[in-house]
């Protein structure tokens, strides 16, 4: 993924490919449960929150932690597969 830092430069975050769901209130245990152990890089603690009750979207190291399988969905390896 490319975004842009605070510094409105752009740069390229790379992840491990595997996402899960989980509840919110999972998110919180884990974030809860490893303390003050410093500031995770990005890629290492990644997840999209949608609201309400919706599940959140876990991705790379933090889904691996999760004991989660990798999962690509058809229309995202056409994206991949597109860039190459």
């Amino acid at each position: 993924m490319i975004y842009h830092g605070s510094d409105g430069k752009p740069r390229l975050l790379l992840m491990e490919p595997e996402v899960i769901e989980l509840g919110l209130g999972s998110i919180h245990t884990y974030l809860k449960s490893r303390g003050n152990l410093g500031i995770a890089r990005p890629e290492d603690e990644a997840w999209l929150q949608c609201g309400g009750d919706q599940p959140c979207q876990v991705v790379g190291c933090l889904a691996r932690q999760f004991l989660a399988t990798v999962r690509m969905n058809p229309r995202m390896f056409a994206a991949a597969n597109s860039l190459g």
